[in-house]
């Protein structure tokens, strides 16, 4: 994959809505900038998997956010465990659990799904790390069986986000796909350049009134700034 060549740099764009209908309106509202699409079940009230996954042509990452890991529901692992479970039999392409989850359900998850689905396995900080230890994590999320890795730090300053670059490119180049990048007012550059150091791809918002994270882009105005660093 070349990655200097701007149709490989991806978004996945999340979906914040609080029921199945709004989540289906948002998701084609979604469908010009995005790539991908994230669906955050942990900020619905309700929701039906079955619509949610056969209805959009768009890949689809299922996340089931625990609330220490930046989520908005205080659903239990077990719970959470068996709805992952379930997106993957029908038909997620992509299933997104913490670092943090106990080994037991993990392993849980990654014997029951579908060989087919690809699990992301996350880590999110959300207050400056020795660098030393966000590379602990990055190496950490592979070795439980992570098909695609993320850590997500927060920078402090700008400087920081060098860092975050400089590991995407060292873990892609050994063969391991790493979306990393930094959260904060601060981070925003690494949100954008990470997939152009050869992350498989980062995340935005599909409006700025509806962020997931602190420092989050709209994908409009990534898709703008990638255009404009192209040069096209």
């Amino acid at each position: 994959m070349d990655h200097k060549d701007i149709s490989q740099w991806r978004i996945c764009t999340a979906i914040m809505a609080s029921n199945t209908q709004d989540a289906l309106v948002k998701m084609k509202a979604a469908e010009a900038d995005a790539d991908l699409l994230e669906i955050r079940l942990d900020a619905m009230q309700s929701f039906d998997l079955d619509l949610l996954i056969e209805s959009f042509p768009l890949p689809l990452v299922v996340t089931y956010r625990d609330r220490d890991q930046g989520g908005f529901s205080d659903t239990g692992c077990e719970k959470r465990t068996s709805v992952l479970i379930e997106a993957s039999l029908k038909g997620a392409d992509f299933i997104d659990i913490e670092l943090t989850m106990p080994a037991d359900l993990r392993e849980e998850i990654l014997s029951r799904k579908k060989k087919e689905t690809k699990v992301i396995i996350s880590h999110h900080l959300f207050a400056p790390l020795p660098f030393s230890e966000v590379e602990k994590l990055a190496d950490e999320v592979f070795e439980k069986g992570a098909d695609l890795g993320k850590v997500i730090g927060y920078a402090s300053d700008w400087p920081s986000n060098l860092d975050y670059l400089s590991l995407v490119q060292k873990k892609v180049s050994q063969g391991l796909p790493l979306i990393s990048f930094a959260m904060g007012e601060f981070g925003r550059p690494s949100r954008i350049m990470s997939p152009l150091m050869g992350a498989p791809w980062t995340y935005a918002s599909l409006s700025s009134e509806q962020k997931s994270a602190p420092g989050q882009l709209s994908a409009g105005d990534m898709r703008r700034i990638w255009r404009d660093i192209y040069g096209h």
